[in-house]
């Protein structure tokens, strides 16, 4: 779901979206090498960085800073993005797909990407187009999964 909804908040962003969205890529595709890295040099116990951590934090932790920001102040964004990240971590670990060094590493990448969109992404402007695409993505995508953890494993092999 994070891909397609990267690529709608760009667009329902306008220029503060394509920052929204370098951002974001950036720190998701390094996220990808790094477990391409992992995979390949780990062996047959790959460590793998949660991916899903990793997207929690910048993706829907950068959301929660551009919708609540303006109005709540950065604390209070920056609570919301952490909680989203704790919770969707959590559950990596439940589901028993990641270690909790794993989730930790995920977090550390996805928190050092989400202060990176901080930065360069002003959190001020209109919401609403955010508010009506987020929800459109949620239930288009719902349940679907790209694979993206098999095909780096097998990429690795």
């Amino acid at each position: 779901m994070v891909l397609p909804l990267l690529l709608v908040v760009w667009a329902a962003l306008g220029r503060r979206g394509t920052r929204w969205a370098v951002v974001a890529g950036i720190t998701l595709a390094g996220t990808t090498a790094m477990k391409l890295a992992c995979f390949t040099l780990t062996g047959p116990w790959p460590f793998s960085p949660s991916g899903h951590t990793v997207s929690a934090a910048v993706v829907y932790g950068g959301l929660a800073w551009l919708l609540l920001r303006p109005r709540a102040g950065p604390i209070v964004a920056w609570m919301a993005a952490l909680g989203i990240m704790a919770l969707i971590g959590w559950s990596r670990l439940a589901v028993g797909a990641h270690t909790p060094a794993e989730v930790v590493v995920g977090a550390l990448i996805g928190s050092a990407g989400l202060l990176w969109l901080t930065q360069v992404v002003p959190a001020r402007g209109r919401a609403w187009p955010v508010m009506v695409a987020v929800p459109l993505v949620w239930i288009g995508f719902y349940g679907q999964s790209l694979g993206v953890e098999e095909l780096l494993r097998g990429l690795a092999r």
